[in-house]
């Protein structure tokens, strides 16, 4: 979802209306309201949902029938064909901007919001048809649902068919104030609303103004900055995620977890099991075992890998310096593989600072324009001790108010929490629920107060612009 005053609206009365029509009825009311959500936020990426959804799930029928017929070469034609089409339309939206054609061909070919995320759940449908891992889905609302869900429309999670559409089967038994449901989501959206407003957003004013002109300023603001902006990502998209839940739990469905304390992760790969969660899963199950994971020796599985980063870094965009930062955590996971493999693990006190800075230097290759301005940045990192302009000069230029001194303080209470995460295994929206009633009720309070007081807010500012939206 996006965060504005319009969708907190939109979501109260698609609660209302949810819960007052017939039970039968509540998949076509979600449908209606996910439809509405995704015109309200662009016709162009309405069109394309509608057509790209409605070609996939004819698709399946076709598959299934030819599966039944016992022409399974036929099927599994069909199911690759459909899984190219998707792939390359996705591979043809990435790459729109960097070709030589019209500006109003470049507008249609513009990624439609969400395209991302859904059409690698189309392409997870195709795939577990005709594995036989789910049946096909004959009724088209509870399809397009699955695809297009508004919570989760604009940045994931990428949910496996199977579960999410058993969960969208059984709307007709959830009552809204069953258990802590009201409670739980509402705990989700207080602490991903936090997340964002009160620190990714802040965190964007400085790291945009370092990202985009490194030359300007010297390693320590440079070192800063890439710290900043390690944090930003974080709180941006674990925000959304966290908003996303407690939206999508007011209806009794249950989304997945796309985070795990990814910054309390002693190796890669730890990290990447807890990082994006659900794409890092689509990935494994969908090219890495498919490729032939780690069963054909260490060669082949250090290929695979790099295959597999290779297509993320180009799943976020088709420039140069997100190949550079996919191909980097390849190269990361790659040397951790041989490691584990030769040398015995390093110690805790190494291993996290390690990982973190490692994924920190990564994030810069994520954050900027083009290849060259993170080369420029990594290089000025470690070398442009003044940088080029005066001291004084550079601080007034990254804007730093009273309020950001309370930046440091919010960053520890996130890790804070991610460490409670990861000692008992329950998120914020869990765990609150296990602490006395006056102190779950002050933290209710104290959120609430930073969102509206600490919240970045004004006329220019679009809280809508979630960074992921652009992948």
């Amino acid at each position: 979802m996006t965060i504005l005053i319009e969708t907190l609206i939109f979501l109260f009365l698609t609660v209302i209306i949810f819960y007052s029509v017939r039970k039968k009825a509540r998949a076509f009311v979600l449908l209606i309201a996910s439809l509405g959500y995704i015109a309200f936020l662009d016709r162009n990426a309405f069109w394309w949902f509608l057509s790209s959804g409605f070609l996939v799930y004819i698709l399946g029928l076709v598959i299934e029938r030819l599966k039944l017929s016992k022409k399974r070469t036929a099927a599994i034609i069909a199911a690759i064909a459909g899984i190219v089409l998707c792939a390359g339309c996705l591979l043809m939206f990435k790459s729109a901007g960097s070709l030589l054609i019209s500006d109003q061909v470049v507008r249609f070919l513009v990624l439609p919001i969400g395209f991302s995320y859904y059409i690698f759940q189309a392409i997870s449908y195709l795939a577990d048809i005709i594995s036989g891992t789910i049946c096909v889905q004959r009724d088209p609302v509870q399809f397009l649902l699955y695809l297009g869900f508004f919570p989760k429309f604009i940045s994931g999670p990428v949910e496996k068919p199977g579960a999410l559409m058993k969960q969208f089967q059984s709307l007709e038994n959830v009552r809204l104030f069953e258990g802590e449901r009201v409670s739980e989501s509402m705990a989700a959206l207080l602490y991903g609303l936090f997340m964002k407003t009160v620190i990714a957003d802040r965190l964007a004013i400085h790291t945009k103004v370092l990202l985009d002109n490194p030359q300007n300023y010297g390693s320590l603001w440079l070192a800063l900055g890439m710290i900043m902006y390690t944090f930003q990502i974080y709180c941006d998209f674990a925000g959304y995620t966290s908003v996303a839940i407690g939206c999508a739990r007011l209806f009794g469905i249950e989304l997945s977890e796309n985070f795990h304390a990814p910054y309390r992760s002693r190796n890669i790969s730890v990290f990447w099991r807890r990082w994006h969660i659900t794409l890092s899963g689509w990935l494994k199950d969908y090219i890495y075992i498919p490729l032939g994971g780690s069963r054909k020796g260490d060669i082949r599985r250090c290929l695979n890998v790099m295959i597999v980063f290779l297509v993320c870094g180009i799943w976020h965009g088709s420039g140069l310096h997100f190949l550079a930062w996919g191909l980097m955590h390849g190269l990361y996971s790659v040397i951790h593989i041989l490691w584990e493999k030769h040398r015995k693990p390093l110690p805790v006190f190494l291993a996290y600072p390690i990982t973190f800075f490692a994924v920190a230097a990564a994030w810069i290759m994520f954050g900027v324009s083009s290849f060259g301005t993170g080369i420029e940045y990594l290089c000025r990192m470690f070398t442009a001790w003044n940088g080029g302009w005066p001291a004084a000069e550079q601080i007034r230029t990254l804007e730093l108010g009273p309020v950001d001194a309370l930046l440091p303080l919010y960053l520890i209470m996130i890790m804070i929490f991610d460490r409670e995460y990861e000692r008992k295994d329950q998120p914020f929206d869990k765990r609150i629920f296990s602490y006395p009633p006056a102190c779950r009720y002050l933290l209710y309070y104290l959120l609430i107060v930073a969102i509206f007081l600490l919240g970045v807010y004004g006329p220019s500012y679009n809280a809508a612009d979630f960074m992921y939206m652009r992948f």
